[in-house]
Order: C-alpha cells, then sequence, then structure tokens
C-alpha cells in the first residue's frame, strides 16, 4: 500500500489522507487528532460501524423506501511510520467514495446540507 504524506480533508475530529492498495483499490485512511486516543479507539470505531451495518441489513429487510447503508472500515497498523507519540501509525481505512461526498450529520447530531 501507498499512504500519501499530504492531508486531502479533515473533519472535527480525524485528519484524511489518501491510501493507495496494490489491487489498485483507492481508500481514504483516517487518524485521531487526539494524541490520547489509543489503538483501541480504532477497534471501537470498527466494531461500532460494524454494528451499524448490522442494524441496516435489518432495517432494509422492510422494504423501507430508502434503504441505508454503512462502510465497514478496516484497522491498518504501519509499524515504520510513527504516530505524533512515537507509536506505529494506527489508521481507520475504508474505500475512497467516488463523485462529490457530501456530509449529512456529525457526532453532534444532523447538519443540514
Amino acid at each position: 500500500v501507498v499512504l500519501h504524506p499530504q492531508e486531502i480533508d479533515e473533519g472535527s475530529c480525524r485528519d484524511v489522507f489518501a491510501l493507495s492498495r496494490s489491487d489498485g483499490e483507492q481508500c481514504v485512511v483516517k487518524v485521531s487528532k487526539d494524541p490520547a486516543d489509543g489503538r483501541h479507539k480504532y477497534f471501537d470505531e470498527v466494531e461500532m460501524q460494524a454494528k451499524c451495518a448490522s442494524l441496516a441489513t435489518a432495517y432494509n429487510r422492510l422494504n423501507p423506501p430508502k434503504t441505508v447503508t454503512f462502510i465497514v472500515p478496516t484497522v491498518m497498523e504501519f509499524p515504520k511510520r510513527k504516530s505524533c507519540t512515537g507509536q506505529p501509525l494506527v489508521v481507520i481505512a475504508e474505500p475512497r467514495l467516488k463523485g462529490k461526498y457530501e456530509k449529512y450529520s456529525n457526532n453532534f447530531g444532523w447538519q443540514m446540507p
């Protein structure tokens, strides 16, 4: 994989970087802005997203007017790259969405587009 060093975006809690996989898939990686966030935070995030995906699947079985999809990310560790704490860099990776991405919510509630 190639983790590109230039930040491509940021949110309130994470910085976002591009990642190219050896199979050609383009991904984004998200790195916490809080140095106190340990590697367990990344695994907690993946567990939460997997639970959300499971709930979305159950909801979609009810044939709603619009379906819901969650992307379940992957935790990746880069042992040769160090975080700001000196520990190996740990990130969340997920497929890069194609097209223009418009965010409708944040970690604190609804956000109008």
